[in-house]
């Protein structure tokens, strides 16, 4: 299905003339695509949290095992697999945030004020970055240090046991 047949599907032209119907639905949508970027943020929050946990175990268990810091493996391979799991997350939301957007934007050619379809236009103008391309760079990099401190620990592991 293409967009254009979506958006033929939004509205029903039977309805279309209750402009208070119109604009409660217009409102509902607008607050359910503030409500997934509160979700997106605590979402990003949780495994802020929960990143700086697992690495300060790895801190913790570096101390406690040497000189086996083989041991550390299994936590960063844990701190990679949950920062894949970020990456997915951010992307979901952002996925569902850019469609409640385009029923937004399309229902706005029905109201008398284009809103937020002007607001993007600003945004642009200005050189305006998605705050979701910045979210997303925060779980790629956790995980490249994550896959770096694996390699260190298997090659400092191969040094004790050699030297």
């Amino acid at each position: 299905m293409k967009e254009e047949d979506i958006f033929k599907e939004i509205i029903n032209e039977e309805k279309v003339d209750n402009s208070e119907l119109l604009f409660k639905q217009y409102k509902l949508f607008v607050e359910m695509a503030d409500h997934i970027s509160e979700r997106r943020e605590k979402t990003n929050k949780l495994y802020i949290t929960l990143m700086t946990a697992l690495f300060g175990m790895v801190a913790v268990f570096a101390k406690l095992t040497y000189p086996c810091i083989i041991c550390l493996v299994p936590f960063l391979i844990l701190i990679r697999y949950f920062s894949v799991n970020w990456a997915n997350h951010i992307e979901t939301y952002k996925t569902l945030n850019s469609a409640k957007f385009k029923v937004i934007n399309h229902l706005e050619n029905f109201l008398p004020v284009k809103g937020y379809t002007q607001e993007w236009k600003f945004c642009k103008l200005r050189g305006y970055n998605k705050l979701t391309e910045k979210d997303k760079a925060n779980p790629h990099i956790i995980k490249k240090i994550s896959e770096i401190c694996a390699v260190l620990v298997v090659i400092i592991q191969i040094i004790i046991i050699v030297f």
